[in-house]
């Protein structure tokens, strides 16, 4: 069976407007479980992303007041979209390839906000497997040097990646 992003998707996300203090976001964020909030304009289409990963490099780690920032100060511009009816491993190809976690799913353009949200956990075993075979072939088998350490909602074990969502375990082989 093959999985559509309109499949996976994630309908519910967090959207606020640009001038929204990032202290509000992030209590907001931190209230709903969510990495991220979409910046829409006053039409509600999305302008921009705020992550986790903007509020600690660029807010925390240089002893910013959350208070005194916008969403639109810290939020990434360039928003990556694919079809709601591309194929997973398609939207995994697109994640790896533009350095996402994170991609809006659009039913056409006409519409102003999107139907959801596919985050990286979403895509993983297709994600894994595309990038492995990709890996392999850039680097003539030796996986070493490219194979992730680290995805969002994934850690290593010394023999097996492992999901936050325990009903997907899978092996590798360990290269020591």
């Amino acid at each position: 069976m093959v999985l559509y992003a309109k499949d996976i998707l994630e309908p519910e996300f967090i959207s606020m407007r640009p001038q929204t203090s990032l202290l509000e976001a992030a209590k907001r964020m931190a209230d709903q479980h969510q990495g991220f909030v979409i910046v829409t304009s006053p039409e509600g289409r999305p302008i921009g992303i705020v992550t986790e990963w903007d509020i600690l490099a660029k807010v925390v780690a240089v002893a910013r007041n959350p208070a005194q920032v916008t969403l639109e100060e810290l939020m990434t511009r360039s928003l990556v979209y694919v079809d709601a009816n591309e194929g997973i491993d398609r939207v995994a190809e697109i994640m790896a390839d533009k350095g996402v976690r994170r991609v809006l799913v659009e039913k056409d353009r006409s519409s102003s906000q999107p139907p959801g949200i596919v985050p990286l956990p979403h895509t993983s075993p297709a994600w894994i497997g595309w990038n492995r075979e990709r890996n392999s072939t850039i680097s003539g088998n030796d996986q070493r040097a490219r194979w992730p350490s680290r995805t969002h909602g994934f850690s290593w074990t010394r023999d097996r990646y492992r999901s936050r969502s325990r009903s997907s375990l899978l092996t590798r082989t360990t290269i020591d």
